[in-house]
């Protein structure tokens, strides 16, 4: 069951607009990421979720009720049961955090907000104002106090975005503990970043935008390994796009020709194969590339080589010099229609 809906909602800023006909549901229960480029409107969405910015056309539905609708808003933010973790936490310096859960859930008795203080990682931190805590702990607060409002709908604007790479270790900590209390506390979640990492590692199904329009929703593995168009293919992750053509089950590239893995594409179609570096090996009846960029990857080395198509990315168990050149060829690849 969807309980929050975009139906073709339009939004612009003076002389700039911002979303496009932007459709897309979370389901119930759902950890929903927005991913998308600086400016694709993700901070914008979560705002006329919240009811704290209307949409100039289409309509917004919450749980099947139009919440917002062609620059009316229908259900008032304070209805709509939905908390939102804003990218620069806004905690009130003056209270503890006891006294902010409580004020954001009024219903809940002392212990209960403290089992929500320590599902966050905040044990015995019932007292401890925002000035006496580190960047992490305020995290895990803001969490805490927008859980404590029982929400139906939990919007969460790159609420990681502030932290120093020092904190790196701590974020990852943070990850994990939004997938444990999406599980402890059933409610759907809307978490919109910029970073694929946070993207990849939590979502259960990624909402990509581009220029103010969905350009692809699917699940991680579907947007990695199957993508919609060659912006989605680069957008999230590396990958070599090259011209191809199709004869029969047959997708020939530059690189090498394999089995075409899409049956509704055909001959007839205008296509370019996405290959990530998986999808290509060195070896000897390649096609030539120069190498360019030498990368550790743990047990691996990641190649970024120049060829007559372009550049293309593969892995080497052993580190080749810039300027060598290799033999490449591709074992495999997905072919999308070219945007040319």
């Amino acid at each position: 069951m969807a309980i929050l809906t975009f139906d073709q909602v339009r939004f612009s800023y003076p002389k700039r607009p911002v979303l496009e006909g932007l459709s897309f549901e979370a389901e119930e229960g759902e950890l929903l990421v927005i991913l998308g480029p600086s400016g694709s409107g993700k901070s914008t969405l979560l705002r006329l979720a919240a009811g704290l910015d209307v949409p100039s056309a289409g309509t917004i539905s919450l749980n099947g009720r139009r919440a917002s609708a062609d620059g009316r808003i229908l259900v008032e933010p304070r209805d709509r049961r939905l908390s939102l973790v804003f990218q620069d936490l806004a905690l009130w310096p003056h209270m503890t955090c006891d006294e902010q859960l409580h004020f954001m859930g009024p219903d809940l008795d002392a212990g209960e907000r403290t089992a929500l203080l320590t599902d966050v990682g905040l044990d015995d931190f019932e007292s401890r104002r925002p000035a006496h805590m580190s960047g992490g702990e305020r995290q895990r607060l803001a969490l805490a106090r927008a859980l404590a409002a029982k929400p139906h709908v939990l919007l969460l604007d790159e609420p990681f975005a502030n932290l120093d790479p020092g904190l790196r270790l701590e974020l990852r900590r943070l990850l994990v503990d939004i997938h444990r209390l999406h599980r402890t506390h059933p409610v759907t979640m809307v978490y919109v970043t910029h970073d694929l990492d946070d993207g990849f590692a939590l979502a259960d199904r990624i909402v990509v935008l581009n220029q103010g329009r969905v350009e692809q929703a699917a699940p991680p593995e579907e947007l990695y390994h199957r993508p919609k168009s060659a912006f989605i293919a680069t957008f999230v992750g590396k990958a070599a796009i090259v011209p191809g053509t199709l004869e029969g089950a047959e997708l020939r590239t530059p690189l090498g020709s394999f089995s075409n893995p899409r049956s509704d594409l055909n001959d007839a179609n205008a296509i370019e194969v996405v290959l990530r570096p998986e999808d290509i090996e060195p070896g000897p009846g390649g096609v030539e590339a120069e190498v360019a960029e030498v990368l550790f990857a743990s047990d691996r080395y990641l190649v970024r080589a120049s060829t007559a198509w372009g550049s293309i990315w593969t892995y080497t168990t052993t580190p080749p010099a810039p300027g060598d050149t290799m033999a490449v060829r591709a074992r495999r690849g997905w072919p999308v229609k070219s945007s040319r």
